[in-house]
């Protein structure tokens, strides 16, 4: 069987799979594009479904946001619980982000961000 050429490559790469994986980036842009401009209760609006549903980039974006409390009441309980979900998913800015986090938190809130982790299920981006 021959190779493909490298424009079918490049072209299938560019192309976005018919899984629904094309709203979720563009859902995704829009909530980066609300951060850029302070709209941070659109950027937590526009993550929050994409984060529930297993989005590791929309988890890390949630995470920032309750760390320093953008467009949300600063939690670091909140702050650890997403950036513990992405960082499960090998992101490693929300590896580092977990960890000092941590330092910074009580055993009582570390035991509650766990007892969260352990109970989550990711859902539907529209809400199933």
């Amino acid at each position: 069987m021959a190779r493909p050429s490298a424009a079918l490559v490049l072209l299938a790469a560019l192309v976005p799979p018919l899984t629904g994986a094309a709203p979720a980036r563009a859902d995704f842009a829009a909530a980066v594009e609300a951060y850029d401009q302070g709209e941070y209760a659109t950027t937590f609006a526009e993550s929050l479904p994409l984060a529930q549903a297993g989005d590791s980039e929309a988890q890390y974006m949630l995470g920032y946001l309750y760390a320093r409390g953008e467009g949300v009441r600063r939690d670091p309980v909140a702050a650890y619980f997403w950036h513990a979900l992405a960082a499960r998913q090998g992101d490693s800015f929300s590896a580092e982000a977990q960890k000092a986090l941590a330092r910074s938190m009580t055993p009582a809130q570390i035991a509650a961000a766990k007892a969260r982790l352990r109970a989550w299920k990711p859902k539907g981006v529209g809400g199933d």
